[in-house]
């Protein structure tokens, strides 16, 4: 790796702006992901978080193991006149750039440690990239 640029407003909001791009010495030798497109953003119901964190909720063990796991989507703006005032008080998201999947009491959801990791939509051409995890 030839740097690690983290976005300058950082710590400025909490929970905003929680990215690092990441500069390599030499080209990736892998073909970057597609994104996914805001039609397919849209409709999602699911999708599968990808991470190396810990899973066990009462020490830290389990790091460095790859787990993924497919969650439905909670909450997310579909379209610029959703209402997501009640939904994002109650969850502590900003639908302005946030979106939440997953649940705690289902028994699946990201794992501590996944943050900056690969959230994506899974279709029959393959992954789609639809954003990072920031926080389990």
């Amino acid at each position: 790796m030839a740097a690690a640029v983290r976005h300058p407003d950082y710590h400025k909001t909490p929970d905003a702006n929680d990215i690092t791009v990441l500069i390599l010495e030499q080209p990736a030798t892998t073909k970057p992901v597609d994104l996914a497109t805001p039609a397919e953003m849209a409709k999602l119901k699911s999708v599968e978080v990808v991470g190396f964190g810990y899973n066990d909720k009462n020490r830290p063990l389990g790091f460095g193991t790859k787990r993924r796991v497919t969650v439905p989507v909670a909450a997310i703006q579909r379209k610029a006149t959703d209402d997501l005032a009640e939904a994002a008080s109650r969850l502590g998201f900003d639908p302005a750039f946030e979106f939440v999947a997953g649940r705690k009491l289902l028994g699946k959801d990201s794992c501590n440690g996944d943050s900056g990791g690969p959230v994506y939509l899974v279709t029959d051409k393959g992954a789609k990239l639809v954003g990072l995890t920031s926080r389990a």
